[in-house]
């Protein structure tokens, strides 16, 4: 094999290693059709939470932090969060943090 061979060989792994990890991590986020809601939280302190981190309900991940902004003495967070979890069923039910029945 020539040196020329080799180096043509070289680069091209190199180039297929790059279309397979960013093919892998790319593929890891993406869901046909994903539909979310923003809901808008604030904070009093944010916890070490950060940009993208997740968003778990019940332990399942169902969305992202999708912004984070200080206001004033809070913190002001959007989260992308899966349109099939609604606050408003739990409220319906009656919200035990809420102070009333439901």
């Amino acid at each position: 094999m020539s040196r020329r061979t080799e180096i043509q060989v070289g680069v091209t792994v190199l180039v297929a290693l790059a279309i397979l990890v960013w093919g892998v991590t790319w593929l890891k986020e993406f869901t046909f059709q994903r539909k979310v809601n923003i809901w808008r939280v604030r904070f009093d302190q944010s916890g070490g939470l950060g940009p993208s981190d997740e968003v778990q309900v019940n332990g399942i991940r169902k969305g992202s932090v999708a912004a984070m902004k200080l206001v004033g003495d809070r913190v002001l967070i959007d989260l992308a969060v899966s349109n099939e979890i609604s606050a408003h069923q739990r409220l319906a039910r009656g919200d035990p943090h809420r102070g009333d029945d439901g």
